[in-house]
Parts: structure tokens; C-alpha cells; sequence
């Protein structure tokens, strides 16, 4: 025996249900890639500035002869490495979060979203042709 939904359900199942929930996960989606977008940005500053730091520290430890000052620069070199590292990290999470949106578009028939930072949302609907 097969059992037929009404077009009632259906329309209160997209509507109450589904549409609500691409709505929400759409949002989610571009809080957290505007999230590692920023996050990135922030901890490349921090390992350029820690890297220029960590330089400057070097040449006063070959200057003064001072073995701390070697130390010093080395793990301001290291944190500089990892800050830099983490940043790469959340660039490449805000990327795998455009891909998520755009799957997401391409089931709703909305055009994508560009994977370049620099590019404007298209909020263009596609014809359902």
C-alpha cells in the first residue's frame, strides 16, 4: 500500500520546516566564514608583527652577545610560525565555508557566491527553465 502526502503537508513541511532551516544555516554559514575571515587577518598581523619584533631581537642578541636575548628571539620566531600557521588555517575554514554556502545556493537556484574576498554577493535568482 503506498500512501500519498497531500499538497497541504508538503507546502507546511517546506515552509514551517525547510525554509526555515536553510534560512538559519545560511546565516550561520556567513557568521562563521566573516569569523575566520577576520580571525585570519588578525593572527597574520600578530605573526608579522611578532616576526619583526623577533628579527630585531636577533641582531641585539649578535650586538650585545647576550645568549637570553638568542632565546628570546627564537620563541618570538616559533610563536610568530604558529600565529602564521593558524592563520592559513582560517583562511582555508572560510573557504570550505563558501563552498558550504554555495551548495546550499545551487539547491535553493540562487546564483553563488564568488570564492574570491573582494567579490560582491550575487543574490540573483535563476529561472526555474
Amino acid at each position: 500500500m503506498e500512501y500519498k502526502i497531500s499538497s497541504g503537508t508538503k507546502h507546511n513541511i517546506l515552509v514551517d520546516i525547510i525554509e526555515p532551516y536553510y534560512i538559519k544555516d545560511v546565516k550561520n554559514i556567513l557568521n562563521n566564514k566573516s569569523c575566520w575571515r577576520i580571525t585570519s587577518s588578525i593572527f597574520e598581523t600578530i605573526s608579522k608583527i611578532l616576526l619583526s619584533g623577533g628579527a630585531v631581537i636577533s641582531f641585539a642578541s649578535g650586538y650585545y652577545q647576550n645568549y637570553s636575548l638568542s632565546f628570546i628571539s627564537g620563541t618570538i620566531s616559533s610563536i610568530s610560525l604558529a600565529c602564521f600557521q593558524f592563520s592559513i588555517y582560517c583562511s582555508k575554514e572560510c573557504k570550505k565555508s563558501t563552498i558550504d554556502l554555495n551548495n546550499i545556493l545551487k539547491k535553493l537556484n540562487i546564483e553563488d557566491l564568488e570564492t574570491n574576498n573582494n567579490k560582491s554577493i550575487s543574490t540573483e535568482v535563476k529561472d526555474d527553465n
